[in-house]
This record gives C-alpha cells, sequence and structure tokens, in this order.
C-alpha cells in the first residue's frame, strides 16, 4: 500500500505531516493483522511510511535525486514487481482498505489461523488479501453459489484453470467435487 501511494502522482511532499501518509498509517493500524504491537506510538506511524516512501525513492529510476539508502531487499523486489504493473499494485491496495471498512471481514479474517503462508511472510499486510480468500474459501454458499452456476451453464463441474474432471477421473466418489477458489475481490 505503501508503494501505491508513492506512485500517487498527488502525493505531494514526502513529509510525515502529509494527510496522505497519515491517512495510510491509520489504515495499516487498522488492519486485523497485528495482536501485538511493540510501541502502538510508532507502529507503523506516519514517520515510518514516510521512511518507506523514502526508500523507494532510491530505488526508483526515474528519481533523479537520492532517497534513502537504507531499503531492504523486500523493498526492492515489491519495488521492481509493481513497477510496470501500477494498475495491479493499486487494484489490490484498493482491496485491502476496503476490509477496513468492513466489520464482517475484519471479524471474519480475525478468525482465520495463522498458517505456513503467514507464519514465514514478512510482509503481512499483503496477508489480508490472502485471509480474505480464505474467508470466501470456507463459505459454503460461494461455493454452492458458483458450482450451481457452472453446472447450469456447461452441465459439468472442471476445473476452470486446467479442466480436471473429479467425476471423470474418480467416478462416482468424484461426482459434484471441485476445488473452488476466488479472485481476490471482497465479497
Amino acid at each position: 500500500m505503501a508503494l501505491d501511494l508513492y506512485f500517487d502522482k498527488d502525493l505531494g511532499p514526502i513529509e510525515s505531516s502529509n494527510p496522505k501518509i497519515i491517512e495510510l498509517s491509520e489504515l495499516l493500524n487498522k488492519l486485523p493483522l497485528f495482536e501485538y504491537k511493540p510501541d502502538k506510538q510508532k507502529f507503523r506511524n506516519s514517520n515510518g511510511v514516510k521512511l518507506k516512501l523514502a526508500n523507494f525513492k532510491a530505488i526508483d529510476p526515474e528519481y533523479k535525486g537520492k532517497g534513502m539508502a537504507s531499503y531492504s531487499k523486500l523493498d526492492k523486489e515489491v519495488f521492481k514487481e509493481y513497477y510496470n504493473d501500477k494498475m495491479l499494485l493499486n487494484r489490490l491496495a484498493n482491496e485491502i482498505k476496503k476490509v477496513v471498512n468492513s466489520d464482517d471481514l475484519v471479524k471474519y479474517i480475525e478468525q482465520i489461523e495463522e498458517d505456513e503462508l503467514t507464519e514465514t511472510d514478512s510482509v503481512r499486510e499483503g496477508q489480508v488479501l490472502y485471509k480474505v480468500h480464505k474467508v470466501r474459501e470456507r463459505d459454503r454458499g460461494v461455493v454452492e453459489s458458483k458450482k450451481k452456476k457452472v453446472l447450469s451453464k456447461q452441465g459439468e463441474l472442471k476445473c476452470e484453470a486446467c479442466w480436471f474432471d473429479f467425476e471423470k477421473k474418480y467416478g462416482e466418489l468424484g461426482k459434484g467435487y471441485i476445488e473452488c477458489h476466488h479472485c481476490n475481490t471482497i465479497i
């Protein structure tokens, strides 16, 4: 989300008093991911967001100044991943922002247990969409609705990515079975 803000043409000065930087800081602190905040005054505060944005300046090939040379390897990887796909970055950042405005999603996300992906991911904010995915994957209503729609349209359940058919492979045991996964869009 900080990188999305960095690419915002209307960002203004990278200062901790910038309203957009303050807004992002507040949003980061509202995300349902951090039970323990070691220092509530400093945790994801506007000064930290400002420093992250300054780190991106050091990586940005279009920036003519210096930026902060203390950026991390992860900062550089994230910058390179989204530098040429700012629309995707913006869409993902907006999806994460929607979570904070949905009390139901916040409640469900807080109930999702940690797993090997969430425990090893050093960018916890990115886990919001992963946890939203897990919330929807467990929603039987969403799954049944999708299966019903595909069955009425195609007459059979096949994977939309690889066309695998559980019934053809496993006979009666596979009838009506399919794994349902979801796009990164808030329900």
